[in-house]
């Protein structure tokens, strides 16, 4: 997810009735401040010499990982189908072999605990007491380990997943089709649908088949099996968290939220799960929770970057500059090549006031990227903010020959020029901004501004009876022409265009004031009067106004006298 744009606009968080006039009760427990100590289990290595018990490889340390979940005071970095991928982060690693003497199943297991060998057991038996084998030589380890496995979580350690060594060895091929390198999706699903049809009961099979499903684009399956998963083990964390995942998906986003808040009520340190909770929480408007949970993942898991940038939406949205820059700071940190981070970030600097480290901000993403269009206009926009206006139009220059299809820059370096007196430039990139169709009548009003400004007052008629016409409800474009016909001693026409602007624009004392000139030159006094007076009533620091008022005032008293005629 990009935060690109926040800044220049502040997002506004719009949500459902529904979701404002009751927020959901979802609070799950907070990131504990001791994690229990992380584990993995990598596939075993087969010393039988036969390629038919490959399975193994993968069912066994699936068999044994499940049993150490069971252990409270421990926690996988294993995914939803347990075998590890390796053993980074993990203070304990079991690792596992296994061979065929005499035909009888032998596993040798390893534990090390931050790379340091606690011990090595070694079983041996029938192949269908494989979960004891493994429940023996795991709680003989863990208790070398100083973690044995405690009396509350004994039965749960001590469970078979199935009494059926067949249905096991079915669930292992499919296990290892769709974990080997040569993951074949479709070929787990034979050999998991007939775990199944074995021994329905079998809930690991049902989860892998709900994995298999989702790989091959079933999402529909997928949920089914994963639903008869959990309620063969209500209290397993990956059907609860896979089912989340998939809600999410299906943008039943109740349901996805409330499997959440289960899930991490087993898990409370899934980083990624109370991530998906927060994004979601995010979605529904529900800011509060939205920032609460997110900042609860990025208190524990500081470099996890999508919680970041979801912040930084969050923060935008109330306004919270300070906040905002910390964010975005951080994100630059972790991550230097996000160019938008480096662009929203520049634009909270100067929203803050440190506009050198806005500045900085954008040349650091200029210096890699010359032509990045977002930065050179923000730049541009604060060194003109500053007053410097050759560097803002040092900027602007690049912008227009970094895209020539972006109208933005035209207006932008036409402003420039015309604010640096550079009338001649502006003429010339607001007459090659005639190129946008889109924005001919806007380029009119500052050509026919333009061309007032330099005493041309056909040109400056010409274009802005055009841009009048394509932008009827344009008061600024009406006050212009009412200036340029004026000049040109159309008077009745004049007045007729400052009346669509006061129409237009009844708050803007500037188009009052124009208005009562027209009605003085028209000898219209009392008119003009009335129109003077609102432009003071609106601001009343209006000079002109104000100085006009008080000439009609002295020439009436002096009428009064006697002493001169108001004509």
């Amino acid at each position: 997810m990009s935060a690109r744009g926040i800044l220049v606009n502040f997002c506004i968080v719009s949500c459902s009735a529904a979701a404002l006039a009751e927020p959901r009760a979802i609070d799950p427990p907070d990131v504990p401040a001791k994690l229990p100590t992380a584990f993995a289990a990598p596939a075993f290595e087969n010393r039988s010499g036969a390629g038919g018990l490959d399975w193994l490889t993968v069912a066994l340390p699936f068999a044994l990982a499940e049993k150490l979940e069971a252990h409270p005071g421990l926690r996988s970095l294993g995914g939803p189908l347990e075998v590890a991928d390796g053993d980074a982060g993990a203070a304990l690693v079991f690792r596992g072999s296994f061979s065929r003497p005499n035909w009888r199943l032998e596993i040798k297991l390893t534990l090390a605990r931050n790379g340091q060998i606690v011990g090595e057991e070694t079983r041996r038996g029938d192949f269908s007491e494989c979960f004891e084998m493994l429940e023996d030589a795991a709680g003989a380890l863990l208790a070398k380990a100083g973690e044995p496995v405690p009396e509350a979580a004994l039965a749960a350690f001590r469970r078979r997943p199935t009494r059926d060594f067949y249905a096991f060895t079915l669930f292992g091929r499919g296990l290892l089709a769709l974990t080997g390198k040569d993951a074949e999706a479709q070929a787990s699903v034979k050999s998991l649908e007939r775990a199944v049809f074995i021994d329905p009961r079998l809930a690991e099979a049902h989860r892998a088949l709900g994995v298999a499903w989702e790989k091959l684009g079933q999402p529909g399956k997928a949920r089914g099996q994963l639903a008869y998963a959990l309620d063969l083990k209500p209290d397993s964390y990956w059907p609860i968290a896979l089912l989340a995942r998939a809600a999410r998906a299906a943008k039943d986003r109740d349901e996805a939220m409330n499997l959440a808040a289960k899930a991490l009520a087993l898990r409370p340190w899934d980083h990624d799960m109370r991530y998906l909770l927060g994004e979601m929480l995010w979605e529904e408007g529900d800011e509060a929770r939205a920032q609460r949970e997110l900042e609860r993942v990025t208190a524990a898991a500081p470099d996890h970057l999508p919680a970041r940038r979801i912040l930084v939406l969050v923060h935008a949205s109330k306004g919270d500059l300070d906040k905002l820059a910390a964010e975005l700071t951080r994100i630059v940190e972790l991550d230097p090549e996000d160019v938008d981070a480096r662009v929203d970030l520049g634009a909270a600097d100067a929203a803050l006031g440190r506009e050198e480290d806005a500045i900085a901000a954008y040349r650091a993403v200029l210096a890699a990227h010359p032509r990045h269009l977002q930065a050179l206009k923000l730049l541009g926009d604060l060194h003109r903010r500053r007053g410097e206006l050759a560097d803002a139009i040092a900027c602007y220059e690049r912008a227009v020959k970094a895209n020539r299809a972006d109208p933005r820059a035209y207006f932008l370096l036409g402003s420039a020029y015309t604010s640096a007196g550079q009338t001649d430039k502006a003429l010339r990139i607001y007459l090659q901004a005639q190129r946008f169709p889109r924005y001919l009548p806007e380029t009119y009003s500052n050509l026919g501004a333009l061309y007032y400004q330099k005493g041309a007052n056909e040109e400056a008629l010409w274009y802005l009876r055009a841009a009048a016409t394509s932008r009827p409800d344009n008061p600024r474009i009406h006050y212009n022409y009412g200036l340029a016909l004026a000049r040109a001693h159309a008077r009745d026409r004049a007045l007729g265009e400052f009346l669509r602007a006061v129409e237009l624009a009844p708050d803007d004392a500037e188009m009052h004031f124009a208005l009562g000139v027209a009605y003085l030159r028209l000898g219209r006094v009392e008119d003009a009067e009335k129109a003077f007076g609102e432009a003071v009533r609106l601001d009343p620091e209006h000079e002109g106004a104000r100085q006009n008022l008080k000439v009609l005032d002295e020439l009436r008293r002096k009428a009064t006298d006697g002493e001169v005629r108001i004509e």
